[in-house]
């Protein structure tokens, strides 16, 4: 990773959901017409025992996919397909993409982790999940070059628009009074 890039580490506790977070994000981003893709998450509840399954899907493309997976996220067959997805997407040079998570298997340098470094390397900005427990991972694996956002989408926001990419700030409201002064 360079100094270029612009990486959001979404850093979220335990008792903490990212992925709504996440999802506004991605989906304000649509409304203002940027094109976006991400691999977007969402937690399920659970039908038997103690593991919890999300749902992953991959947005922004122009045939989505949506998948199921047990929690945490195994080095599955699902995953790597829509990192496969995910990874000839980002040739179209998206304006923004957005991963779910920073996990287990790309502390240890797979999952998604080349995907991430890919996008890095193509200045793309980046918003992905962080959790507090990895955090220490995440800063080693980025080089420490990676602004660290809490997990509310007006922070996110303002990384956003830190870049340039936002609505412009509405106008300061001034008073006739203040305006002769």
């Amino acid at each position: 990773m360079h100094a270029d890039c612009d990486v959001a580490a979404l850093v979220y506790g335990p008792e903490i959901d990212p992925d709504p977070v996440l999802r506004g994000f991605f989906e304000r981003r649509l409304g203002e017409g940027w094109d976006v893709v991400g691999l977007l998450q969402e937690r399920l509840p659970a039908l038997d025992g103690p593991r919890r399954a999300c749902r992953l899907r991959l947005a922004g493309e122009a045939d989505p996919g949506a998948a199921t997976l047990p929690a945490p996220h195994p080095e599955g067959e699902i995953l790597a397909a829509l990192g496969d997805r995910l990874a000839r997407v980002i040739d179209r040079r998206p304006d923004a993409l957005v991963l779910n998570r920073f996990g287990r298997c790309e502390a240890r340098g797979v999952g998604l982790f080349e995907l991430l470094h890919r996008a890095v390397e193509e200045e793309l900005p980046v918003v992905i999940a962080v959790p507090e427990a990895l955090f220490p991972t995440w800063l080693a694996s980025s080089r420490g070059l990676a602004v660290r956002v809490p997990p509310r989408g007006e922070a996110l926001e303002r990384w956003w628009r830190s870049l340039g990419c936002g609505p412009a700030a509405p106008p300061r409201r001034e008073s006739a009074c203040a305006a002769w002064k």
